[in-house]
Protein backbone atom coordinates (compact mmCIF):
# COMPACT_ATOMS: atom_id res chain seq x y z
CA UNK A 1 0.00 0.00 0.00
CA UNK A 2 3.04 2.39 0.76
CA UNK A 3 4.28 2.02 -2.71
CA UNK A 4 1.52 2.61 -3.89
CA UNK A 5 0.33 5.36 -2.32
CA UNK A 6 4.17 7.26 -3.34
CA UNK A 7 3.65 5.77 -6.91
CA UNK A 8 0.21 7.47 -6.93
CA UNK A 9 2.10 11.00 -5.85
CA UNK A 10 4.92 10.98 -8.30
CA UNK A 11 2.64 10.06 -10.74
CA UNK A 12 1.14 13.22 -10.53
CA UNK A 13 3.73 15.73 -9.91
CA UNK A 14 5.14 14.13 -12.97
CA UNK A 15 2.01 15.31 -14.62
CA UNK A 16 2.44 18.54 -13.20
CA UNK A 17 5.44 18.97 -14.42
CA UNK A 18 4.60 18.35 -18.07
CA UNK A 19 1.35 20.27 -17.74
CA UNK A 20 3.58 23.36 -16.29
CA UNK A 21 6.05 22.51 -19.08
CA UNK A 22 3.80 22.63 -22.03
CA UNK A 23 1.87 25.92 -20.83
CA UNK A 24 4.88 27.73 -19.58
CA UNK A 25 8.33 26.90 -21.00
CA UNK A 26 10.34 29.60 -22.46
CA UNK A 27 13.66 28.90 -23.62
CA UNK A 28 14.07 32.21 -23.62
CA UNK A 29 13.33 33.50 -20.48
CA UNK A 30 15.56 30.60 -19.43
CA UNK A 31 18.41 31.75 -21.24
CA UNK A 32 18.28 35.16 -20.15
CA UNK A 33 18.02 34.09 -16.49
CA UNK A 34 21.17 32.19 -16.98
CA UNK A 35 23.08 34.60 -18.50
CA UNK A 36 22.11 36.82 -15.74
CA UNK A 37 23.74 34.87 -12.94
CA UNK A 38 26.61 34.18 -15.55
CA UNK A 39 27.01 38.03 -15.43
CA UNK A 40 27.74 37.83 -11.57
CA UNK A 41 30.66 35.14 -11.92
CA UNK A 42 31.33 35.47 -7.87
CA UNK A 43 27.84 34.34 -6.99
CA UNK A 44 28.21 31.59 -9.59
CA UNK A 45 31.04 30.28 -7.50
CA UNK A 46 29.39 30.69 -4.28
CA UNK A 47 26.88 28.73 -5.54
CA UNK A 48 29.30 26.05 -5.76
CA UNK A 49 31.01 26.75 -2.40
CA UNK A 50 27.71 26.93 -0.41
CA UNK A 51 26.34 23.70 -2.02
CA UNK A 52 29.41 22.10 -1.85
CA UNK A 53 30.06 22.95 2.13
CA UNK A 54 26.52 21.81 2.64
CA UNK A 55 28.03 18.21 2.07
CA UNK A 56 31.38 19.01 4.07
CA UNK A 57 28.84 19.72 6.99
CA UNK A 58 27.29 16.56 6.41
CA UNK A 59 30.08 14.43 6.10
CA UNK A 60 31.07 16.02 9.64
CA UNK A 61 28.25 14.90 11.40
CA UNK A 62 28.46 11.42 9.71
CA UNK A 63 31.73 10.94 11.00
CA UNK A 64 30.65 12.19 14.65
CA UNK A 65 28.09 9.73 14.77
CA UNK A 66 30.07 6.61 13.40
CA UNK A 67 32.86 7.68 15.91
CA UNK A 68 35.37 5.78 14.01
CA UNK A 69 39.13 6.39 13.16
CA UNK A 70 38.19 7.05 9.53
CA UNK A 71 39.12 9.93 7.77
CA UNK A 72 36.20 12.34 6.51
CA UNK A 73 37.07 12.43 2.76
CA UNK A 74 35.40 8.69 3.03
CA UNK A 75 32.51 10.18 4.32
CA UNK A 76 32.70 13.02 1.73
CA UNK A 77 33.27 10.32 -1.15
CA UNK A 78 29.97 8.59 -0.25
CA UNK A 79 27.97 11.56 -0.13
CA UNK A 80 29.01 12.83 -3.43
CA UNK A 81 28.65 9.31 -4.94
CA UNK A 82 25.44 9.16 -3.27
CA UNK A 83 24.29 12.77 -5.24
CA UNK A 84 26.12 11.50 -8.91
CA UNK A 85 24.23 8.26 -8.85
CA UNK A 86 20.90 9.33 -7.90
CA UNK A 87 20.89 11.84 -10.20
CA UNK A 88 22.48 9.85 -12.96
CA UNK A 89 19.57 6.49 -12.56
CA UNK A 90 16.21 6.18 -12.03
CA UNK A 91 16.25 3.91 -9.06
CA UNK A 92 17.08 4.97 -5.38
CA UNK A 93 20.34 3.47 -4.95
CA UNK A 94 22.47 6.89 -3.51
CA UNK A 95 22.29 5.60 0.10
CA UNK A 96 23.02 2.18 -0.67
CA UNK A 97 26.49 3.58 -2.42
CA UNK A 98 27.34 5.15 0.84
CA UNK A 99 27.12 2.57 3.07
CA UNK A 100 29.15 0.46 0.24
CA UNK A 101 31.67 3.04 0.65
CA UNK A 102 32.45 3.48 4.18
CA UNK A 103 32.10 -0.51 4.83
CA UNK A 104 34.70 -0.87 1.98
CA UNK A 105 37.07 1.61 2.54
CA UNK A 106 37.76 0.91 6.67
CA UNK A 107 36.14 -2.62 6.34
CA UNK A 108 33.08 -1.79 8.43
CA UNK A 109 30.36 -4.82 8.73
CA UNK A 110 27.46 -4.10 6.53
CA UNK A 111 25.07 -3.50 9.68
CA UNK A 112 27.24 -0.86 11.01
CA UNK A 113 27.51 0.86 7.59
CA UNK A 114 24.18 0.65 6.83
CA UNK A 115 22.48 1.63 10.11
CA UNK A 116 24.42 4.77 10.56
CA UNK A 117 23.31 6.25 6.55
CA UNK A 118 19.29 5.63 7.91
CA UNK A 119 19.98 7.48 11.00
CA UNK A 120 21.87 10.23 8.98
CA UNK A 121 18.87 9.76 6.31
CA UNK A 122 15.53 10.48 9.31
CA UNK A 123 17.63 13.10 10.84
CA UNK A 124 17.83 14.71 7.50
CA UNK A 125 13.79 14.24 7.30
CA UNK A 126 13.50 15.29 10.99
CA UNK A 127 15.52 18.82 9.97
CA UNK A 128 13.74 19.09 7.10
CA UNK A 129 10.53 18.78 8.62
CA UNK A 130 11.45 21.50 11.11
CA UNK A 131 11.88 23.90 8.91
CA UNK A 132 9.60 22.94 6.66
CA UNK A 133 6.69 23.06 9.61
CA UNK A 134 8.22 26.58 11.18
CA UNK A 135 8.14 27.68 7.49
CA UNK A 136 4.50 27.17 6.72
CA UNK A 137 3.71 28.84 10.59
CA UNK A 138 5.80 32.18 9.66
CA UNK A 139 5.86 32.90 6.08
CA UNK A 140 3.40 30.06 3.83
CA UNK A 141 -0.08 31.33 6.25
CA UNK A 142 -1.69 31.31 2.95
CA UNK A 143 -1.39 28.00 2.39
CA UNK A 144 -0.72 27.08 5.97
CA UNK A 145 -4.82 25.64 6.52
CA UNK A 146 -4.99 23.32 3.78
CA UNK A 147 -1.84 21.84 4.60
CA UNK A 148 -2.70 21.30 8.42
CA UNK A 149 -5.65 19.59 6.89
CA UNK A 150 -3.55 17.49 4.83
CA UNK A 151 -1.35 16.68 7.08
CA UNK A 152 -4.32 15.47 9.57
CA UNK A 153 -5.22 13.90 6.90
CA UNK A 154 -2.22 12.09 5.93
CA UNK A 155 -1.58 11.12 9.58
CA UNK A 156 -4.85 9.48 10.05
CA UNK A 157 -4.10 7.12 6.82
CA UNK A 158 -1.04 6.61 8.67
CA UNK A 159 -2.32 5.29 11.67
CA UNK A 160 -4.33 3.22 10.09
CA UNK A 161 -2.03 1.63 7.63
CA UNK A 162 0.40 0.96 10.99
CA UNK A 163 -2.84 -0.37 13.19
CA UNK A 164 -4.12 -3.12 10.41
CA UNK A 165 -0.67 -3.62 9.07
CA UNK A 166 1.71 -3.90 11.95
CA UNK A 167 0.24 -3.95 15.22
CA UNK A 168 -1.98 -6.68 13.67
CA UNK A 169 0.56 -8.42 12.88
CA UNK A 170 1.76 -7.72 9.41
CA UNK A 171 5.11 -6.68 8.41
CA UNK A 172 6.48 -7.31 11.47
CA UNK A 173 10.09 -7.03 10.63
CA UNK A 174 9.95 -4.16 9.08
CA UNK A 175 8.43 -2.54 11.76
CA UNK A 176 11.07 -3.95 13.83
CA UNK A 177 13.96 -2.47 11.57
CA UNK A 178 12.14 1.18 11.72
CA UNK A 179 11.71 0.78 15.49
CA UNK A 180 15.31 -0.02 16.48
CA UNK A 181 16.56 2.89 14.11
CA UNK A 182 13.58 5.38 15.84
CA UNK A 183 15.51 4.34 19.35
CA UNK A 184 18.70 4.89 17.97
CA UNK A 185 18.07 8.35 17.34
CA UNK A 186 16.47 8.54 20.42
CA UNK A 187 19.76 7.96 22.50
CA UNK A 188 21.37 10.22 20.14
CA UNK A 189 18.93 12.97 20.50
CA UNK A 190 19.52 12.90 24.25
CA UNK A 191 23.80 12.71 23.50
CA UNK A 192 25.97 15.91 23.37
CA UNK A 193 27.18 14.20 19.80
CA UNK A 194 23.75 14.37 19.15
CA UNK A 195 23.00 18.52 19.48
CA UNK A 196 26.39 18.55 17.69
CA UNK A 197 25.14 16.21 14.63
CA UNK A 198 21.89 17.88 14.70
CA UNK A 199 23.55 21.73 14.55
CA UNK A 200 25.54 20.44 11.96
CA UNK A 201 23.15 19.20 9.86
CA UNK A 202 20.67 22.25 10.50
CA UNK A 203 23.83 24.42 8.72
CA UNK A 204 24.05 21.92 5.93
CA UNK A 205 20.33 22.76 4.37
CA UNK A 206 20.52 26.30 5.51
CA UNK A 207 23.57 26.19 3.08
CA UNK A 208 21.45 24.29 0.29
CA UNK A 209 19.07 26.58 0.55
CA UNK A 210 21.46 29.43 -0.45
CA UNK A 211 21.06 27.85 -3.61
CA UNK A 212 17.45 29.08 -4.48
CA UNK A 213 17.90 32.39 -3.05
CA UNK A 214 20.59 32.97 -5.09
CA UNK A 215 19.41 32.04 -8.32
CA UNK A 216 16.07 33.50 -7.57
CA UNK A 217 17.53 37.09 -7.14
CA UNK A 218 20.08 36.65 -9.76
CA UNK A 219 17.09 35.97 -12.10
CA UNK A 220 15.04 39.43 -10.84
CA UNK A 221 12.93 37.90 -8.65
CA UNK A 222 13.25 38.84 -5.22
CA UNK A 223 13.33 36.03 -3.00
CA UNK A 224 14.36 36.31 1.17
CA UNK A 225 16.87 34.09 2.74
CA UNK A 226 14.53 32.26 4.89
CA UNK A 227 12.12 31.87 1.73
CA UNK A 228 14.92 30.29 -0.07
CA UNK A 229 15.65 28.27 2.70
CA UNK A 230 11.87 26.99 3.57
CA UNK A 231 10.93 26.53 -0.43
CA UNK A 232 14.46 24.01 -0.48
CA UNK A 233 13.45 22.29 2.36
CA UNK A 234 10.24 21.29 1.22
CA UNK A 235 11.18 20.45 -1.89
CA UNK A 236 13.70 18.10 -1.09
CA UNK A 237 11.27 16.82 1.89
CA UNK A 238 9.18 15.69 -1.58
CA UNK A 239 12.25 13.75 -2.98
CA UNK A 240 10.82 11.26 -1.54
CA UNK A 241 8.16 10.21 -3.93
CA UNK A 242 10.46 10.06 -6.88
CA UNK A 243 11.43 7.92 -8.97
CA UNK A 244 13.72 10.01 -11.84
CA UNK A 245 16.79 10.58 -11.82
CA UNK A 246 17.56 13.69 -9.95
CA UNK A 247 13.52 13.93 -8.92
CA UNK A 248 12.99 15.61 -12.51
CA UNK A 249 9.58 16.58 -12.79
CA UNK A 250 9.06 16.15 -8.62
CA UNK A 251 11.50 18.75 -7.54
CA UNK A 252 9.95 21.45 -10.11
CA UNK A 253 6.26 20.52 -9.34
CA UNK A 254 6.90 21.34 -5.70
CA UNK A 255 9.16 24.21 -5.67
CA UNK A 256 6.83 25.60 -8.42
CA UNK A 257 4.03 25.30 -5.97
CA UNK A 258 6.13 26.77 -3.43
CA UNK A 259 7.27 29.93 -5.04
CA UNK A 260 4.08 30.93 -6.13
CA UNK A 261 2.50 31.42 -3.03
CA UNK A 262 5.33 33.28 -2.14
CA UNK A 263 4.25 35.73 -4.80
CA UNK A 264 5.99 34.95 -7.50
CA UNK A 265 4.47 34.31 -10.72
CA UNK A 266 4.40 30.76 -12.14
CA UNK A 267 6.50 31.69 -15.60
CA UNK A 268 8.87 33.44 -12.66
CA UNK A 269 8.56 29.98 -10.32
CA UNK A 270 9.13 27.46 -13.12
CA UNK A 271 12.03 29.10 -15.07
CA UNK A 272 13.83 29.34 -11.18
CA UNK A 273 12.78 25.37 -10.51
CA UNK A 274 14.48 24.50 -13.70
CA UNK A 275 17.53 26.69 -13.74
CA UNK A 276 17.72 25.58 -9.55
CA UNK A 277 17.75 21.75 -10.58
CA UNK A 278 20.02 22.27 -13.36
CA UNK A 279 22.85 24.14 -11.49
CA UNK A 280 22.40 20.57 -8.60
CA UNK A 281 22.89 17.87 -11.73
CA UNK A 282 25.92 20.25 -12.85
CA UNK A 283 27.23 20.06 -9.54
CA UNK A 284 26.76 16.58 -9.20
CA UNK A 285 28.03 15.17 -12.78
CA UNK A 286 31.21 17.53 -12.10
CA UNK A 287 32.04 15.79 -8.69
CA UNK A 288 30.48 12.27 -10.06
CA UNK A 289 33.22 12.56 -13.13
CA UNK A 290 35.73 13.70 -10.47
CA UNK A 291 34.86 10.11 -7.85
CA UNK A 292 35.00 7.78 -11.17
CA UNK A 293 38.63 9.10 -12.43
CA UNK A 294 39.44 9.18 -8.77
CA UNK A 295 37.57 6.56 -6.90
CA UNK A 296 35.90 4.23 -9.26
CA UNK A 297 33.46 1.41 -8.16
CA UNK A 298 32.49 -1.00 -10.73
CA UNK A 299 28.66 -2.33 -11.54
CA UNK A 300 29.10 -5.79 -10.13
CA UNK A 301 29.98 -3.85 -6.70
CA UNK A 302 27.06 -1.33 -6.80
CA UNK A 303 24.86 -4.52 -7.29
CA UNK A 304 26.16 -6.39 -4.54
CA UNK A 305 25.73 -3.48 -2.08
CA UNK A 306 22.29 -3.46 -3.13
CA UNK A 307 21.49 -6.60 -2.71
CA UNK A 308 22.87 -6.40 0.96
CA UNK A 309 20.49 -3.94 1.68
CA UNK A 310 18.14 -6.11 0.01
CA UNK A 311 18.18 -8.58 2.32
CA UNK A 312 17.99 -6.18 5.24
CA UNK A 313 15.32 -4.28 4.66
Amino acid sequence: MKKIIIRIISITLILLFIIFTIRYFDIQVIIKQTTNILKHPLWFLGMFLSYGMAFVFRAIAWKIYVKKDIPISIYLNALFYSLFINHLLPVKIGDVVRAGILMKEKEMNWDESIHSVIVMRLLDMLILGMIASIGTIFIGFDISLSFFINIILVISIIALIVYFFIIRGRFVEKFDFIYRHLKMIKRLLMSIEGVYILLLISISWLLEGMILFTVANLSGSFLSVFQGIWINSITIAGQIFHFTPGGIGNYESIMNIALVSQGLSINEAYSISLITHGFKFLFSYLVGIYLLIKYPINIKQLMEWRKKKGDMS
